[in-house]
């Protein structure tokens, strides 16, 4: 079985497996949708619609495959609640390995402020949870500790027993996010402001950025957040020549191999 047709089985067992109410029919457009996606790298209807006419053992042109695309896209099945079930279930089927989840707020103009819980995976974020609000308005409290934020909402995606690795930037690099990732057993990497006060194994405290020098880097262990109360961590502090600044993380893991894949990248 060639590639594409391999994939395209792969992926319409995983919706059928996932959904077994779903309809044939509908699994099927669905699967020529997400197939032509991959081929095209791309979620414009008219492109996507090229895809399925190259990719797809069909005779139909990509001005049918556009039309059958716009049908699928007002198909009354195909809701959040679908999308939710079928990750689940492949999330399910992969190896139980480390999973990375990337939390990132996103501005559109003054208009939207977008939250997303995504999953990392060869290069791609793969969203699995996420919250909209407008934008330009003040808030007294951050998006992600409204209750249930949607960094913890990913979690239910997820096998139980995957460890789980929650990567932030520096809006989220304070206790009151990476307390509530701890309490469900996970692990949490977060960029921090140079000015976070760190509480060295043996040495008095100091601001992080103070622990690097331009073209070199340092790994220490000690405590960080001293206004809200000591939090053991792992500190990591990196400049690269060519950055304007270091990049600065604290983390609650152990060990040195994500340590130096930091440094690294």
């Amino acid at each position: 079985m060639s590639s594409i047709p391999a994939l395209t089985h792969w992926i319409n067992t995983i919706l059928i497996t996932a959904v077994p109410t779903l309809s044939s029919w509908t699994a099927r457009r669905l699967t020529d949708w997400l197939v032509s996606i991959l081929l095209m790298q791309s979620i414009t209807t008219r492109l996507v619609a090229w895809g399925c006419a190259l990719g797809l053992s069909t005779a139909a042109h990509a001005a049918s495959h556009e039309r059958r695309l716009r049908r699928t896209y007002r198909d009354a099945q195909l809701q959040w609640s679908l999308y939710r079930v079928v990750l689940a279930t492949t999330l399910h089927l992969a190896p139980n390995d480390p999973v990375t989840v990337i939390i990132d707020e996103t501005t559109h103009t003054d208009r939207w402020t977008l939250l997303t819980a995504a999953l990392w995976y060869h290069g791609r974020a793969i969203p699995l949870a996420w919250m909209l609000h407008l934008g330009n308005t003040r808030r007294a409290t951050a998006l992600w500790m409204i209750p249930p934020p949607s960094s913890i909402a990913c979690g239910r995606s997820s096998p139980p027993t995957t460890p789980v690795v929650v990567v932030a930037d520096r809006a989220f690099g304070c206790p009151a996010f990476t307390d509530q990732v701890a309490a469900y057993g996970w692990g949490w990497v977060v960029r921090v402001q140079g000015h976070t006060r760190i509480q060295l194994r043996g040495h008095t405290e100091t601001m992080i950025r103070t622990l690097v020098t331009r073209g070199h880097h340092v790994v220490r262990w000690g405590h960080a957040f001293k206004k809200v109360g000591w939090r053991s961590v792992t500190v990591v502090a990196t400049w690269q020549v060519a950055c304007a600044e270091p990049l600065l993380l604290v983390s609650n893991r152990g060990g040195t191999a994500w340590l130096w894949a930091a440094i690294g990248d």
